[in-house]
């Protein structure tokens, strides 16, 4: 027998059931009895999380693990199956139908890009298990302002040294409905260095009788001190562009890119150039001379 085919089985049932538990998330949260659903979503993730572990795909088996042990909580009826939790299963499957279409492709470990969308999804599931935010998660109502002297100057080896990034971030309404969890990304920006700043923007917040659950009206301004490249730092967002505005400067960047900055965003300029004060990438003598610069320029 070809060595492939077993490989081969495992490929086309975990596409059957994948698309089972799609069927079956399309309507648990309105169902009347939504056992028998729950138990094919945990048939799923189970029997796929047994039979890559044959294969030797520990990264799909773990994954599914996850996804296993939030249905068990499901099960015991500790914790309620909602849209939102809907929708992130939902990624899930489609997640793993992309380990396995790799895995079909002879791709048996996950490249950087599968890895960084796998962490996201699974620090969003870890939420429903209790798990504690990350210690070296900074604070998100904190900042911590870099010492004078620290600000960004253009250096012709940055990309070989940890540099300051200036992350300006405001997510869309719709982000949350789309299965994504803020402060993931913010948490997986962690991993690539520290976050010497951080400020959250709650000026797209609408009055409480206007203000709709579901809807995220929040924004942040981060200063990320870290040696990793641009790209590197753009992939973090990879899966959520459609879903967010980003701009991201550069160690590089001289104070006229952060006016420029000031000047795009739909913040106050005296606002926005207040908070990049509270983040520590610019001082107050910096921003104000070449505020008075830009002016005399106009």
């Amino acid at each position: 027998m070809n060595r492939d085919q077993p490989l081969q089985t495992f490929i086309i049932e975990s596409r059957e059931l994948l698309a089972a538990m799609d069927t079956a998330l399309l309507t648990v949260e309105h169902a009347k009895n939504q056992t028998d659903m729950v138990k094919t979503i945990f048939r799923t993730a189970h029997i796929i999380k047994g039979s890559a572990s044959l294969f030797g795909l520990d990264h799909i088996a773990a994954f599914s693990q996850l996804i296993e042990n939030v249905l068990e909580l499901v099960r015991e009826d500790k914790i309620g199956i909602a849209d939102r939790m809907v929708t992130l299963l939902s990624s899930c499957s489609n997640y793993i139908g992309t380990m396995v279409d790799a895995a079909e492709a002879g791709q048996l470990e996950p490249d950087q890009a599968m890895s960084q969308r796998g962490l996201l999804l699974s620090e969003q599931l870890q939420l429903y298990l209790g798990a504690s935010i990350s210690t070296s998660t900074p604070a998100l109502t904190t900042a911590q302002p870099r010492p004078s002297g620290a600000i960004r100057k253009p250096s012709g080896n940055a990309d070989k040294e940890s540099g300051y990034w200036q992350i300006s971030l405001r997510f869309g309404p719709d982000v949350l409905r789309n299965g994504m969890e803020p402060l993931s990304f913010i948490r997986y920006l962690a991993k690539l260095g520290t976050i010497a700043g951080i400020v959250t923007l709650i000026d797209a917040v609408p009055d409480s009788e206007k203000m709709n659950p579901e809807s995220c009206y929040l924004g942040f301004e981060i200063t990320l001190s870290s040696a990793a490249d641009q790209a590197t730092i753009e992939n973090v967002f990879e899966f959520l562009r459609d879903d967010c505005s980003i701009q991201l400067l550069t160690p590089q960047s001289h104070v006229s890119d952060y006016i420029q900055l000031i000047q795009r965003m739909p913040e106050q300029a005296e606002r926005l150039g207040t908070i990049l004060i509270r983040c520590g990438i610019i001082t107050r003598q910096e921003l104000t001379g070449a505020l008075h610069v830009t002016h005399e320029l106009l």
